[in-house]
């Protein structure tokens, strides 16, 4: 479920759909939360997307 809610949060960004906070909340997470989750996951920050 978190690798689900990763991947989806991961092509909002990417996409420009979504900001990092605003992709954070739309899967479930908080951003100062998030963002760690992100970078252990992906092995980059999620603001280096945009």
């Amino acid at each position: 479920l978190q690798a689900h809610r990763l991947q989806q949060a991961y092509d909002l960004i990417r996409s420009g759909e979504k900001s990092v906070a605003e992709a954070a909340y739309h899967v479930g997470y908080n951003p100062a939360h998030f963002s760690g989750i992100f970078r252990k996951r992906f092995g980059i920050l999620p603001s280096t997307l945009r």
